[in-house]
């Protein structure tokens, strides 16, 4: 991974978040609300199907409907839909992607998923 790579994931000037939830306490939802309240200073996309804006900012509802780079996706969907989103993160040049989700013992998909190359068309597209 080159060093601007690196750069754009560790200190990102944009930020994704795929799987934003309505409900307070869910994973996607306190993500975006600690992203909000930590007074992150560049842009910040949530993105839900089903929603039209989340904690004041418009929602999106697929990652191809983001204009402008990401630099971060950060991903809490269930682990069967991981391989999906990091495919599209990818064909949508994110920079970089990083999947929070419930601990693995209480998510069976995420046990598939540990030690498995998500994407290889991701890994080409991101670095």
């Amino acid at each position: 991974m080159g060093e601007a790579k690196l750069e754009a994931i560790l200190n990102p000037k944009s930020i994704a978040v795929i799987g934003v939830s309505r409900q307070p306490g869910s994973v996607g939802h306190e993500t975006l609300r600690n992203i909000i309240e930590s007074g992150f200073p560049g842009k910040v996309y949530p993105v839900n199907p089903r929603a039209d804006k989340l904690l004041g900012l418009k929602c999106y509802h697929e990652v191809k409907e983001i204009e402008g780079p990401v630099d971060l996706g950060v991903v809490a969907v269930p682990a069967g839909v991981v391989p999906e989103v990091a495919e599209e993160a990818g064909e949508n040049g994110f920079k970089g992607f990083w999947w929070c989700s419930r601990p693995a013992s209480r998510n069976p998909g995420a046990k598939a998923l540990n030690g498995r190359r998500l994407s290889s068309r991701f890994a080409v597209s991101t670095g």
